[in-house]
């Protein structure tokens, strides 16, 4: 059993969890097989993925602050944490946990996490195959 189709774009954008329906048989299967291999989540690539989600993995703190500075609106805000990247669609907090889970990871991790949910993010966003944020935030970070 997994959850979730990686492929549903919201509003022209890949934005929010998508379409979280369950998958059963060969399907959930090849969506596992290819969530445990990362599908395209590879900064070096990838060169789709923005400089937002390269800042978030890359913990750095003052190049995010600098982006929330410059969303001048609430609803800019939302776009850049519920924005997808990748084939696992990845919102923002989970860029930040895959860097604190790789071999970069610093203090400024826990940082850009905090700042992140203090600004709204959602710790229950959800990736491709239906895992939340927020189970893969305690391990990683704290």
């Amino acid at each position: 059993m997994c959850y979730g189709k990686p492929w549903t774009i919201f509003g022209g954008r890949p934005l929010w969890d998508g379409d979280q329906s369950q998958l059963y048989g060969a399907e959930a299967m090849k969506l596992q097989a290819q969530t445990a291999k990362g599908m395209d989540y590879n900064f070096e690539k990838n060169k789709k993925l923005s400089n937002w989600a390269k800042s978030c993995y890359s913990g750095e703190l003052n190049t995010v602050k600098n982006y929330l500075s410059q969303a001048l609106t609430a609803e800019a805000v939302v776009e850049l944490f519920e924005k997808r990247e990748s084939l696992m669609r990845f919102s923002s907090l989970f860029h930040v946990i895959c860097g604190a889970k790789s071999k970069t990871k610093t203090r400024k991790h826990v940082d850009i996490a905090q700042l992140l949910i203090d600004n709204g993010a959602r710790v229950n966003a959800k990736d491709s195959g239906g895992f939340y944020s927020s189970s893969s935030l305690h391990v990683s970070i704290w």
